[in-house]
């Protein structure tokens, strides 16, 4: 079984750098953070603009609102709603339990909230419980639908 052969990697230091790579028209280009979900099915090449210079994964909350990077790692993302988890919300307990049944701690080691996000099938239950549902994600750190590996 052949694949796509990843024919290009960059790891760029500014946002402006990763998004000129990929919006490159001549090959098909992908931004990479964990890693956990890269689709090199089908013929042709592949670039990969690895994102983990861009320090993308920040984490702050002010009032009920949770402020998530797009390079998050889930692991990190489940620490925090552990240690912080004072307030009681239903919401916490919700997002903690998406979480545990998303990944094995493994691979929250290494996946991001975005990445996850827009890699999820229609069973993730992080899929599922996005306001915007399959159809309308977004990534965050790149600005792309579906064929994002964040």
């Amino acid at each position: 079984m052949s694949g796509k052969t990843i024919y290009e990697y960059h790891r760029p230091h500014t946002m402006d750098e990763a998004l000129a790579l990929l919006a490159r028209p001549d090959i098909a280009t992908i931004p990479l953070a964990g890693g956990t979900a890269i689709d090199r099915t089908g013929p042709g090449t592949l670039a990969l603009v690895d994102l983990q210079a861009l320090n993308l994964d920040g984490l702050s909350e002010s009032g009920a609102n949770l402020e998530m990077g797009a390079m998050l790692t889930l692991q990190r993302l489940l620490e925090y709603i552990e240690a912080n988890n004072n307030t009681g919300l239903a919401a916490w307990a919700a997002l903690k339990r998406v979480i545990q049944l998303e990944s094995t701690y493994n691979l929250r080691q290494v996946a991001t909230t975005a990445g996850t996000l827009v890699a999820a099938g229609g069973r993730s239950p992080a899929r599922r419980n996005t306001p915007s549902g399959p159809s309308r994600w977004w990534c965050p750190s790149c600005c792309r639908p579906a064929r994002c590996c964040c």
